[in-house]
């Protein structure tokens, strides 16, 4: 009498595991890129409205009107600790200088603060 031990997966059943895996990476991957995107660009926000909160905040330190002209170097390092970098590799146009009362905006496609 020959006994057969059956241990171990068929080919078959390595095949539908596969199968069921790969369906589930097609399904979730999209989903992880949109939520990086998201991400990035709130973060970007998020730095754009602390950028926003210094100058008016430096504005109203200093009495300036509309005509006057905020630099970063004005804000840092009391309005800001430093400068804040995009994460998503844009750059603020704070450097340039903006007039008080308006608001700071990124290079970056679609980091607008609201």
């Amino acid at each position: 009498m020959v006994l057969k031990n059956k241990k171990g997966f068929t080919l078959v059943e390595i095949i539908i595991v596969v199968g069921i895996i790969a369906l589930l990476s097609i399904i979730a991957f999209p989903n992880f890129a949109n939520s990086r995107q998201r991400t990035l660009q709130n973060s970007c926000i998020l730095n754009l409205k602390q950028l926003e909160s210094a100058i008016n905040r430096y504005a109203i330190d200093n009495n300036l009107g509309s005509d006057d002209i905020i630099t970063m170097s004005n804000l840092i390092p009391n309005y800001i600790r430093s400068t804040p970098i995009c994460p998503a590799g844009g750059t603020y146009n704070v450097t340039e200088g903006i007039n008080a009362g308006s608001r700071p905006t990124c290079t970056v496609d679609k980091h607008v603060l609201p």
